[in-house]
């Protein structure tokens, strides 16, 4: 999975999506301003990780990132 993480409109989010899918075109199709993007490994085991980067978007994954995913997914 990749994802991306920045604002859509005011609001701070966290998108997976596909790897068939470039960053690049999502952060187009959701209108979103990227700030970081990456890889998700580990949503299978739950020990779920953010880590790479976007070449398209030239952004780098976040630490903060991988925690914000927890919390989405885990549900605290």
């Amino acid at each position: 999975m990749k994802y991306i993480a920045g604002k859509i409109e005011s609001l701070d989010t966290l998108i997976m999506f596909p790897d068939y899918h470039d960053h690049r075109e999502m952060s187009q199709i959701l209108r979103m301003k990227a700030t970081s993007a990456g890889f998700v490994s580990g949503l299978g085991s739950g020990d779920i990780c953010c880590y790479g980067r976007s070449v398209s978007l030239e952004l780098e994954s976040k630490l903060e990132d991988t925690e914000k995913l927890q919390r989405i997914i885990r549900g605290y």
